[in-house]
């Protein structure tokens, strides 16, 4: 049923197939609620991405006990998540990004030591970030950005062992990024846009030296969305691990020294042409060039010449 051009809502009687284990109805124009989907307690793999359902995710999913992949992402879901969802079941990937979702995220998600991707961006939870989470060490990719949570980054999380990504940009997070970030052996991309940029222009005590002592492992992408941020890492870190920075949402004006291509900077895979300037300090390190090329790219239309 996969890209299917189906239309309409799940009809009734849907929730008889009890022992229906694998659905796939994603890409379609499908609406409607989830109320014929609360007895298939035999789903092993549902996934409705890109369609309009609304309503909330149904209580009972918090239950199935055999369910491995949830994937509900570009849909109009709202109200709270299951608290109970991940307690029973063994799950691989979960991914609710892009809906209407609110209240905290499950603390239960990852109690179950499969959970590979976890991905709930682009929606309205609150609260912070389960300390349980901090053990989830089958974890390879996590995205949590654009939401409205809050405090402290619980300590484990940056230093899973497994995990590529973290996205957790566009919240509310407050403090430093731990030292354990060190044990991230596996992490090659990380998108924070959170108080990492007031802690280290509030004195600096809590300037993270993990960026020196990752440079073989943070080597392929690392993702910076605020300029002072960038200025930060760029004049007072070891940047020469850097292989592709974003900057993104800027506010960039000219007249500010030299131009960004100096020191050795290209631009590639640019988002769109450099109209702006930077100081000259940006393209040097220490009085001389960066050692790499730095791929940039700058996104949304707030580039000003």
């Amino acid at each position: 049923m996969y890209n299917s051009s189906l239309v309409g809502k799940f009809p009734p009687g849907f929730g008889n197939l009890t022992s229906l284990e694998n659905f796939d109805a994603s890409i379609n124009y499908l609406h409607g609620d989830f109320s014929e989907l609360r007895s298939l307690s035999n789903l092993v793999t549902l996934q409705l991405v890109e369609n309009k359902f609304s309503g909330k995710v149904p209580a009972e999913f918090g239950e199935f006990k055999k369910l491995v992949v949830l994937s509900l992402y570009t849909n109009e879901l709202t109200g709270v998540l299951p608290l109970k969802l991940g307690l029973w079941a063994e799950f691989d990937y979960i991914d609710v990004s892009e809906n209407f979702l609110t209240g905290p995220i499950p603390p239960e998600m990852c109690n179950r030591g499969t959970m590979k991707e976890l991905l709930m961006l682009q929606n309205r939870f609150t609260g912070g970030i389960p300390a349980s989470y901090g053990d989830c060490t089958s974890l390879t990719r996590f995205r949590v950005s654009n939401n409205s949570l809050s405090g402290v980054i619980p300590r484990g999380v940056w230093g899973l062992p497994n995990v590529r990504l973290i996205d957790i940009a566009f919240n509310q997070f407050e403090g430093p990024i731990p030292s354990d970030i060190e044990n991230g052996k596996a992490l090659t991309e990380m998108v924070y846009e959170n108080s990492w940029r007031r802690s280290a222009q509030e004195g600096g005590k809590d300037k993270p030296d993990w960026l020196e002592k990752k440079s073989a492992k943070l080597d392929a992408v690392f993702r910076v969305s605020a300029f002072d941020v960038l200025m930060i890492v760029l004049l007072e870190y070891n940047v020469d691990i850097l292989v592709k920075l974003m900057l993104i949402r800027n506010l960039i004006a000219e007249g500010q020294g030299g131009v960004l291509s100096e020191g050795g900077i290209r631009l590639r895979d640019a988002w769109k042409p450099l109209n702006g300037y930077l100081s000259r300090a940006f393209a040097l390190r220490s009085g001389r060039p960066l050692e790499k090329p730095l791929r940039l790219s700058f996104g949304y239309d707030d580039l000003h010449s």
